[in-house]
Formats: C-alpha cells, structure tokens, sequence
C-alpha cells in the first residue's frame, strides 16, 4: 500500500502492518476517527487500493490530500485519472448502499452548501447553464 511506500520505519520496511494494528485501537475508542493520507507520484498506483484498504480496516472519514510540492509531470495525469475513475465507482457503490463514507476528493465537491434550499430558493444548474424542469 501507498502507507508502505511513503513511510518506511527504522529498520527501513514499510509501516503499514502497524497502521493496521494501530488504526483497530483508535477505531475500538473513536469509530469516526477521520485519517488522512498523502498522494505522491510514488505512491499514485496504489491511491484507490489505499483507499479501499483504509475502508476495510473501518475508516469512514477519509482524507486525501495530493502532494503539490513533489516532482509530477505530465505523464501521471493517465494514471491519475484511472485512480480517480476507480474511486468515483467505489464511492458511488457505497453512496448507493447507503453507507456512510467521506472522500473528501468527492464529498467536498458533492456536498449541499449549508443553508441551501434546493428547488425553495435554489437549484443546480448544469454546466451548460440551461435549466431544466423540477421533477417532482
């Protein structure tokens, strides 16, 4: 997993057995401990499959942040994409089981702005800017 390729311990082999262990105590004591998790070129291929573990071991809340600072190039965005498609199909799996889940690359963008009113005092447009008759 990505944990393995972004944080090896001291004797230099990857950390994610001990995330394993770790997160099953924080989550015994707080079952909506959020985690938060870094993608970087080195770790792109295993985005999804990171994320997919994390929600095995029992993380609803999770975070993803991209490291702006690290050496991309133009030839990750294919396989940035495809770990983006594969994301959207797990999260939208969940989404349609009902079960609660945060990816915060999709729930923040999906999400009603607080205090909005859809079809009251607001409504989604679609990117064409047409609207489009209510269903009721």
């Amino acid at each position: 997993l990505g944990q393995d390729r972004g944080r090896a311990g001291e004797n230099g082999l990857g950390s994610g057995e001990m995330l394993d262990e770790k997160a099953g105590l924080l989550l015994r004591r707080n079952p909506y401990a959020p985690v938060m998790m870094t993608v970087t070129p080195e770790t792109l291929e295993l985005y999804a499959e990171s994320v997919k573990h994390l929600y095995a071991l029992g993380f609803r809340y999770i975070i993803c942040s991209m490291d702006y600072s690290a050496h991309w190039q133009y030839g990750h965005l294919p396989l940035l994409k495809r770990q983006y498609r594969t994301l959207a199909s797990f999260y939208r799996e969940k989404s349609r089981k009902e079960e609660k889940f945060y990816l915060s690359p999709f729930a923040a963008m999906i999400s009603v702005p607080s205090g909005a009113n859809w079809g009251k005092n607001s409504f989604p447009l679609p990117r064409t800017g047409r609207s489009t008759p209510a269903c009721s």
